[in-house]
Order: C-alpha cells, then sequence, then structure tokens
C-alpha cells in the first residue's frame, strides 16, 4: 500500500527487524575468578536468545517486525558489545559467539594504541586479536588518548569512561560482573553501571565474589546495595524482554462530549496505532484537505519553499533519513486534514450564522418575507457539514495521528545526528516526553512511539572505523544545519505567515460582525 501525497508516492514505512543488545563491564582480574563465572554467563545469553526466539513466533510480534526468512518467520538478531578488555568482556564475548550473538567492539583508543594495554599478560595481545577478527569489521574506535605525564593532561581514565557509556547506549540489557564495591576511579565498572541506571538500563549483576550468588536484577528503583532475597532475576528479564518487544495493545480512548460519543458507538475494533503507521494507510489527495494551504495563501501570500534535506552520505545517518522522510511525510498529511477540517469547521460556522441573520431580516421585510424560509435550507446543510468533518476527524484521531507522527519523526531526525557518533536518545526520557504529550486521562495513546522508536533503534547499524575528528564535525555540521538552521527559518517564515494572515482574518471577522449585528438589528 502507497500513500499518495501530491503527484509523489510515500513508500510505507520499514518494518524494523527484531534485535536485543547485551552490553558487558566487569572485573578483569583476577582471572581465574572470572572464568568460573562462565556458567552464570551462559545462563543469561541463553535465555536471552531463549526468549526472543519465543517472542518472534507472538502474533503480535510477527505483524510488528520485518520477516527475515522466506516463508515470512522471524530470525532475531542478536549482539554482544564488548570492549574486549581481558576478564569480563572477553568472557561475555567468547560465550556470547558461542551461542550465535554477533559482536561489536568498540574500543577507548585506536586499535594500535588499544593493544598496549595487553602486553603485560602473556597471550593477552594474541587472544584479543583473535576475538577482534571475529567482529568481522564491526569495530568502532573512539578518539581517545593515553594519559601525557609530560604535560599533565588524564585522558585515559575519561576514554574508558566514554566507552562504557557508549556500551550502555547501545545495549539493552548490561551485564556487570562486579564485585559490589565503591567505585575506584573514573570509567570504571561501578561508574558504568551507575550511568546505565541512570538511563534506564537494566543491569544483569553477577557477583565475581562469589560464583555460586545468585544473579540479581538492577532497574532505576533499585540501589546496588541490598540482599539477593528479591524476586529471581530471571523472572525480570523474561518480563522486561517482554515489555521491551511485543508490541503495546490498541488503546481505548474515553468519548470527550456529546459528538464522540456518537461517533464512538460506531467504531468496531480499533486497530493498534502502531500498525496503522506501519500500513501507511492509503490517504488520496482530495481537494477539500487544501483548505489551510489555500488560506494562508489567499490570507499571506505564498512563501518560497525551503530547500529539501539532502540525504546524508553517512551510512548509519542515512539508515534513520529513511526512517524520517517517509514519517514526516505522512504527519504532515495528518496534519493537513486536522488543519483543515477546522478551517471549514469555522468557515461553515461564519456561513450559518449570516443564513441566520438574513432570516431573522428578511421577516421584517414584507417583499422578501416569503424566502425566509429558504435560509434555513444552506443553514441546515452547514450544520450538518460542520458536524460531518468534525466527526470524520474524530473518527479518523486525525490530530493524534498528526501529533505522534510528528514526535516519532523527530525522534528518528534527532537520532540521525546522535548515530554518527554511537550515541542515542535516552529511553527514559523519550517515555516522558510521550507522557507530556498525552491526555492524563487516557495517558497510554502515544505509547507506541517510544516503542517503535526503541524497537528501529535496537536494528539500527552501529558506526564503524575510527570516531574521528572528520565524523564529529561532519555530526557538528548535521546539527548546525538541519536541527538548528533549518529550523530556526522554518519557523520564522511560519511566523511571519501566521502573523500577517491572523491579521487579515482579525479584520473580516469584525467586518462579519458588523454587518450580522446590522442585519439582526
Amino acid at each position: 500500500m502507497v500513500v499518495m501525497s501530491g503527484t509523489a508516492a510515500i513508500h510505507p514505512p520499514s518494518r524494523p527487524h527484531l534485535a536485543f543488545r547485551v552490553g558487558v563491564t566487569g572485573a578483569r582480574k583476577p582471572a581465574e575468578a572470572i572464568e568460573a563465572l562462565r556458567p552464570r554467563v551462559e545462563e543469561v545469553l541463553r535465555q536471552v536468545r531463549t526468549e526472543i526466539e519465543h517472542l518472534a513466533g507472538h502474533h503480535d510480534v510477527r505483524a510488528a517486525y520485518a520477516p527475515t526468512e522466506l516463508n515470512g518467520s522471524i530470525k532475531p538478531v542478536l549482539t554482544v558489545l564488548s570492549p574486549l578488555a581481558e576478564g569480563a568482556d572477553r568472557l561475555v564475548a567468547e560465550v556470547g559467539l558461542e551461542l550465535g550473538f554477533t559482536l561489536h567492539v568498540p574500543m577507548p583508543f585506536p586499535e594500535t594504541i588499544y593493544k598496549n594495554d595487553f602486553d603485560d599478560t602473556p597471550g593477552s595481545r594474541a587472544a584479543f586479536e583473535a576475538l577482534l577478527a571475529k567482529a568481522n569489521g564491526n569495530v568502532l574506535a573512539i578518539d581517545g588518548a593515553r594519559d601525557d605525564k609530560t604535560n599533565r593532561r588524564w585522558n585515559k581514565s575519561r576514554s574508558y569512561e566514554a566507552v562504557g557509556r557508549y556500551v550502555v547506549h547501545n545495549c539493552d540489557v548490561l551485564i556487570a560482573i562486579w564485585d559490589g564495591e565503591p567505585p575506584r576511579g573514573r570509567g570504571g565498572t561501578t561508574d558504568t553501571l551507575r550511568h546505565a541506571l541512570e538511563i534506564g538500563v537494566p543491569v544483569w549483576w553477577i557477583d565475581v565474589t562469589d560464583p555460586a550468588s545468585r544473579p540479581i536484577w538492577l532497574n532505576d528503583a533499585t540501589e546496588p546495595r541490598f540482599d539477593q532475597s528479591g524476586r529471581a532475576a530471571c523472572a525480570e528479564l523474561t518480563d522486561y524482554m517482554r515489555r521491551l518487544i511485543v508490541p503495546p495493545e490498541a488503546p481505548h480512548p474515553h468519548p470527550h462530549g456529546i459528538i464522540e460519543s456518537l461517533v464512538r458507538l460506531f467504531d468496531g475494533k480499533a486497530q493498534p496505532p502502531h500498525l496503522t503507521y506501519l500500513e501507511a494507510v492509503e490517504l488520496p489527495r482530495r481537494w477539500w484537505w487544501g483548505a489551510h494551504d489555500f488560506l494562508l495563501r489567499v490570507t499571506a501570500g505564498a512563501y518560497k519553499a525551503l530547500p529539501r534535506q539532502s540525504p546524508p552520505t553517512n551510512p548509519v545517518a542515512h539508515h534513520w533519513y529513511q526512517f524520517y522522510q517517509p514519517t514526516s511525510r505522512i504527519s504532515t498529511q495528518f496534519a493537513d486534514r486536522y488543519r483543515s477540517t477546522y478551517v471549514w469547521v469555522f468557515g461553515l460556522i461564519t456561513l450559518s450564522l449570516i443564513f441566520a441573520a438574513c432570516g431573522v431580516a428578511f421577516l421584517t421585510i414584507d417583499s422578501v418575507r416569503h424566502i425566509t424560509h429558504w435560509t434555513a435550507v444552506p443553514e441546515f446543510i452547514a450544520l450538518i457539514l460542520i458536524f460531518l468533518f468534525i466527526a470524520g476527524n474524530i473518527r479518523n484521531g486525525w490530530h493524534q495521528r498528526w501529533i505522534d507522527t510528528r514526535l516519532l519523526a523527530e525522534l528518528f531526525r534527532k537520532q540521525q545526528t546522535l548515530a554518527m557518533i554511537g550515541w542515542s536518545l535516552p529511553g527514559r526520557s523519550i517515555s516522558r516526553l510521550v507522557e507530556e504529550q498525552a491526555d492524563p486521562k487516557d495517558r497510554d495513546r502515544a505509547a507506541w512511539v517510544p516503542w517503535l522508536f526503541a524497537a528501529t533503534l535496537r536494528a539500527a547499524p552501529r558506526p564503524t572505523g575510527d570516531l574521528n575528528l572528520e565524523t564529529l564535525s561532519s555530526a557538528l555540521r548535521m546539527v548546525r544545519d538541519d536541527l538548528v538552521a533549518s529550523q530556526r527559518a522554518y519557523h520564522h517564515r511560519r511566523n511571519a505567515q501566521y502573523r500577517k494572515a491572523a491579521g487579515l482574518l482579525v479584520w473580516v471577522g469584525e467586518a462579519i460582525f458588523f454587518i450580522v449585528a446590522a442585519l439582526v438589528a
């Protein structure tokens, strides 16, 4: 199905692939103690794989995600993010590869510098290179730097902090192989773990000091100091993955007013809004949906359209651009319908008042009194059209769909820039933003927006190569030109256009008021 916009066809938005990402942070030594935790790591990664394969057969999941097999079934994409430091990082990477996970390796420094970290341990450098080769080029070197004692520049800990935060911002659950002790410095396991909890990424804690102990589930509502008497981490992970992967149910809106209650009487079972978006129901072009733009052209004159954003050359940014463009166009169509609906409503209300005033005036003139009843006919037609426009707007939810898709489009656009440097919008912040947009009585109406954005984010490609000055400069230019300059130009133009239109409409409204008052008098 294709959405029509003017003369150009809008292809339906792409469904995201089913994916899940596991990050790791943890201790490097002692090697024997960490190796003893291999069964614990196998337990969590095996559960992740089993659970997501189970969810892939869920009816709602099959409808929402892109099929990967010829028979229409879905094969999940599982990824481990590991900097491949000695100890915990390598243990999780090894187990993940054995269980069919792909490997993504972010490094705090370029590879030639990072290898020097492992020269003190015999065979460590060779083990690092062997695991790195299994990443198949899925490697990102952050532009970190070593300490410069001569110039008193202490950059090493900040570089490890940066790579830890990269892992947190690009994973769905973080495995922390940790001794539970307070932080020993910047960029360590405790620092990374606390950052995960701050932005809403749950943590699967394996106690490095006690291989026999149960793993503990940490989230933003817990503190990393407690006993192990709480709910089993396995059950928490299962619930978390289900909430994350299965799309939200269709909302049940509460009618506001008599007209909406009447309209809702004829509604069948509501389709989940994410499917309405993904299927991109065809919106045929009709001249009456251009009423808002026509009114602006008549009252404020034609304005030169802003130049369209050209597709970015960066492959990661281009991936997000392909999600942003159709979503933005669909949102514009919903906006045109909502705005045009109320242009027609206000125009028809004005006409009905004029016809009513004419009917009153004709009653006082004997020669035209016999045509008074004819003024009631167009007045009644205007009232019927008002009802139909308002009912159509309520039934189709133009306003809600406009706001939801516009919010989703802007999330895609922000991520288009952030993804170039391996960053992402925190999930908790997005959920709060959606809650602010929703009616308090219908809070879950827009729940599909953060869900779909998160699903798209999980399956999105991550940057590879070296995160150097050129990449950072390109991201900065995109922020400056697209996120700032183009938005300023758009809102400046709209502000001038609406001010001019408002001035003329005020004058017309006052003129109509005095004409109607004169007729009634």
